[in-house]
């Protein structure tokens, strides 16, 4: 039997200690781990992630400083994948710094062997997408957040009179080829569809530029309009199931897991769970480790 290989494609921003511990849980020789460190971010020492993984090839890039809801987070994930796609793994894990398995590779990796062929992504609702279409209806040229509030109130005004001269004009980028769709940017992806979307770099780029929170629209969209629609692992598909991720959004944005939810995390079917804060509830991650190895 063929082994499989296996990516781990993390985006980190903060939590130092927390990317540690994550990169110990995930050494093995099956997987090969990528990480991107938001080039604002003056915690994370990328010298302090050498030395951990013994069996796993770590590749570390410190290349766009990302901004919440921005092309920045696209621009991040496709560095990684142009990255990793010319090894041809069988997955690609995208996942967050601040994300954490719940299982045990062998636990994980029997599950992909399973499922190999399939694309693990979340769908929101057909009633959420039409809420949030105006994010991919028109320009935007800035988000929200900004470390300067001057910043944030003049982009703020800017977007209002875009947008107003844009309704007035009937723009509407959904008309075009790529229709959008929405729903959770953490995904596991395969080989065949990961080579499609570097190979289409441009045309992501011509279609989502300038769009409001991308992140959460490029791989689900890509992935209709490429014509892999069928290779959807769940057909539960705006279910947590989908994407294999324990994540609350009942208790929080998400909500950050505790030590309390120690057993319902371990007894979960999903794979991952998200998020975590090892500064202020570090004793979760400590039992998570000592279940997962």
């Amino acid at each position: 039997m063929l082994i499989m290989k296996h990516a781990y494609l993390i985006l980190a921003h903060n939590q130092p200690k927390l990317l540690q511990k994550l990169l110990a849980c995930l050494d093995d020789e099956n997987n090969d781990i990528y990480i991107h460190i938001d080039k604002k971010n003056k915690d994370i020492d990328i010298s302090s992630l050498s030395g951990i993984c013994t069996r796993s090839i770590v590749t570390v890039i410190k290349k766009y400083k990302v901004q919440w809801g921005s092309m920045s987070i696209v621009k991040a994930e496709l560095a990684l994948l142009k990255l990793s796609v010319p090894y041809n793994y069988d997955f690609y894990h995208f996942i967050s710094g601040v994300d954490y398995p719940i299982k045990s590779q062998k636990y994980i990796q029997d599950f992909y062997e399973q499922n190999k062929g399939k694309n693990f992504l979340m769908f929101c609702t057909d009633e959420m997408n039409e809420y949030h279409k105006t994010r991919y209806m028109y320009y935007y040229f800035g988000v929200k957040r900004h470390n300067n509030t001057f910043t944030e109130f003049f982009y703020n005004i800017f977007n209002k009179l875009s947008l107003f001269t844009q309704k007035r004009l009937k723009i509407d980028r959904n008309k075009g080829d790529i229709k959008s769709y929405y729903g959770s940017q953490w995904c596991d992806i395969t080989n065949n569809f990961a080579t499609y979307l570097v190979a289409n770099e441009k045309v992501i780029f011509k279609r989502f530029n300038h769009t409001y929170i991308p992140d959460e629209s490029v791989f689900h969209s890509m992935l209709v309009y490429g014509g892999f629609l069928n290779t959807l692992y769940s057909d539960k598909k705006i279910s947590n199931d989908a994407n294999m991720r324990e994540i609350d959004w009942e208790r929080g944005s998400p909500y950050t897991f505790k030590e309390e939810d120690y057993n319902m995390l371990i007894n979960s079917n999903h794979l991952f769970a998200r998020k975590f804060d090892y500064e202020k509830h570090p004793e979760i991650i400590d039992k998570l480790t000592d279940y997962i190895k």
